[in-house]
Order: C-alpha cells, then sequence, then structure tokens
C-alpha cells in the first residue's frame, strides 16, 4: 500500500461530500486501488473501488509529487 498525504481543502471537502464520499473513503480508495486509469475528461489519474457500504467508487485526483495527492473528484459510478 502506499503511503501519500492529501492535500484537502474546505472547498473539496465540501464537494465530494456533497457527492456522498468521504475523506476515509477516498483515501483508502487511492490508497487502495480495485483499478487505476486516467479520467476520460480530464486525463487525471483516477482510482476505482468499494466503499465499506458496497458503493463503487471514482476517486480523481492530480499527483503534486511522489508523496503529496491533490483531491480532485469522487462519485459513485
Amino acid at each position: 500500500m502506499p503511503h501519500y498525504e492529501f492535500i484537502w481543502t474546505n472547498k473539496i471537502i465540501e464537494h465530494i461530500t456533497d457527492n456522498d464520499v468521504t475523506i476515509e473513503e477516498f483515501e483508502d480508495i487511492v490508497r487502495n486501488p480495485e483499478r487505476e486509469d486516467s479520467s476520460r475528461s480530464t486525463g487525471l489519474p483516477c482510482s476505482f473501488g468499494y466503499a465499506n457500504d458496497g458503493r463503487y467508487l471514482i476517486c480523481i485526483y492530480k499527483n503534486i509529487d511522489e508523496l503529496h495527492v491533490e483531491p480532485v473528484t469522487a462519485y459513485e459510478v
């Protein structure tokens, strides 16, 4: 499991929670993805995985460097 430091802002926290995704779910899926790919619309990296309640989520983010990740969005697919 890779170690990442997530750079959270109030704006992105509000955005993902509006999409019914928690910070914990986002971080867990990025650290332990079922599948990784690139976003079709932005080309940014994304991780797919299951939340504890069974929802299949996509988490899109920016790699700032080898350690830091900036969340962009997340939602159920």
